[in-house]
């Protein structure tokens, strides 16, 4: 095989700046790689950076643009809807429920569920977002002014918790940095500056009373350029939700055109050429659009003009719609039933797989962004002297994300349905008893109250051991 020569680029149009044949898609040297040569003399594509999404841009996309929003909105609830499961061993049953009825109060009107899902969003859209909680301690006490909750939370001191409110990063700045290289939070956030825009306050909090809400993952040098946050999610979508946007806007100017109406004028060219032609025809074509828009009739004359509507075909553009819709879904990770509704065709093939993949990334940003400040919020309302526990926080207890796929009733009474008819089919093969599934029964939420003596009665029976046979009799004497 003969070796391979070096190319030298002589052609001035192949030797432009590939920087400055940047196209909008954040390629350059796009059209000399075509050619199999690009502007550095070797085949290939650069990626060059665009600039940031600044504030404006964020803000436009959050507004107008419904991709952008759905795309966000769609993730953050998935990510609160099932919420969390709060297990407090040995405790009396609804001290869970009262636990997240003080956590509701803390964010009214929208609720705890609501207040962390607007933070998810945040964190989406801004790079990352707070939930700053207004806790009353010790710590916060000794120290004058508001540079009291700069200080850490006293966990034994908290006498109450007064508010939780979601702020963005927009409005957040990392005021100091844990620098203590034997500390846990070492290189991490130690104290933020808050601002309230509307009601015209700042102060600083320690990282002990905020829950912190991040964005996509993203590098440490993009995130110090950030001042200490990570990117928008929109950053990597933005180029899709426009081409998006560009495919609808082309498919939607080609329905425009689906007809063409053709009016046929005797002697057209002689009019048009004429002094005045073209001021006749405008007034001719304005009073047949004006007969159309009242009446819905065209009025032509019998002898001179004719008037008739001839038709496009628009073969393939349900598919083309259908491809335009796959390719934004997948670009912003939600499944396309999710994201546009009940799909028809080869939309719905595949679905179920995609929503399984949705539902293992929706199980990693719960726990990047739902489960730690669960527990946080958790733990800081039942040290509080005012909470539901009295500030003794039970021992052993755990939170986790409840299961994302909750069965609707019909499914769960069809399962129950199937268990019964096999345990029915183990009694009567003599493998169980009837009294070791009477509990299941009773306990399920199909079941009824059962009887205690009745039960106790049974469970004897079953632990009872079998009585010995009686002892054969004696047999008879011979003589």
């Amino acid at each position: 095989m003969a070796d391979k020569k070096a190319v030298t680029v002589t052609d001035t149009a192949a030797t432009v700046d590939s920087m400055t044949a940047t196209r909008g898609d954040g390629w350059a040297g796009v059209m000399p790689a075509v050619g199999g040569v690009d502007a550095y003399g070797y085949g290939g594509m650069r990626t060059v950076a665009r600039a940031k999404l600044g504030h404006t841009e964020l803000t436009t996309l959050w507004r107008q643009n419904w991709l952008a929003r759905e795309s966000i909105e769609i993730k953050a609830a998935a990510v609160v809807d099932a919420w969390l499961r709060l297990d407090l061993p040995d405790e009396e049953d609804g001290l869970a429920a009262e636990i997240w009825k003080y956590a509701d109060a803390l964010t009214e009107p929208l609720g705890i569920k609501m207040a962390f899902e607007a933070a998810i969003c945040w964190a989406e859209l801004w790079g990352g977002s707070l939930i700053v909680l207004g806790i009353d301690d010790t710590n916060a006490e000794t120290i004058q002014g508001d540079d009291g909750v700069a200080q850490p939370v006293n966990m034994e001191g908290i006498r109450t918790i007064h508010y939780a409110h979601v702020v963005d990063a927009r409005n957040a700045t990392i005021a100091e940095w844990d620098t203590d290289p034997t500390s846990p939070m070492f290189g991490k956030p130690m104290v933020y500056q808050v601002q309230i825009p509307r009601a015209g306050m700042s102060a600083r909090f320690h990282a002990d009373r905020v829950l912190r809400f991040d964005g996509p993952l993203t590098p440490d040098e993009v995130v110090d350029d950030n001042a200490g946050w990570n990117d928008s999610t929109l950053e990597a979508q933005h180029d899709a939700i426009r081409d998006y946007g560009t495919g609808m806007h082309g498919v939607s100017k080609a329905l425009e055109k689906h007809s063409l109406d053709l009016f046929r004028m005797k002697g057209l060219g002689k009019i048009v050429g004429a002094k005045d032609g073209i001021t006749r025809l405008r007034t001719r074509m304005k009073a047949l659009k004006e007969c159309q828009r009242l009446g819905n009739v065209a009025l032509v004359d019998a002898d001179a003009e004719g008037y008739e509507i001839m038709g496009r075909p628009v073969a393939g553009m349900a598919d083309l719609i259908d491809r335009v819709n796959r390719n934004a879904a997948g670009a912003v990770n939600v499944p396309q039933a999710r994201l546009f509704g009940q799909q028809q065709g080869s939309a719905r093939a595949g679905s179920e797989a995609d929503e399984a993949v949705f539902d293992k990334q929706t199980q990693r940003r719960q726990s990047r962004n739902l489960t730690p400040q669960g527990r946080r919020l958790a733990a800081l309302i039942m040290a509080a002297k005012d909470g539901p526990t009295s500030g003794n926080t039970p021992a052993g207890w755990t939170i986790a994300p409840c299961d994302l796929r909750e069965p609707d009733p019909e499914t769960r009474a069809k399962v129950y349905k199937t268990r019964m008819e096999a345990h029915k089919i183990a009694i009567d093969a003599g493998v169980l008893d009837p009294t070791e599934v009477r509990s299941e029964f009773a306990n399920s939420e199909y079941g009824v109250t059962l009887d205690t003596e009745i039960t106790e009665i049974l469970e004897a029976r079953l632990n009872d051991p079998e009585p010995e046979p009686p002892a054969a009799p004696p047999a008879p004497e011979k003589d």
